[in-house]
């Protein structure tokens, strides 16, 4: 019976984790890739000089 309940409470903090982490986190890979990619674009342009 107590196993139950633990797995009832994991999910729980997985169905939180869910509903709060995914909104936040593509957000935030996105404009991280995208910094990356700008980054060596300008790196790029700026070894000619």
């Amino acid at each position: 019976m107590k196993e139950n309940e633990s797995m009832k409470g994991w999910s729980l903090i997985w169905w939180l984790f869910t509903l709060f982490g995914i909104p936040v986190t593509f957000p935030w890979l996105i404009y991280h890739l995208y910094d990356i990619l700008r980054r060596k674009r300008n790196a790029s342009h700026l070894q000619g000089k």
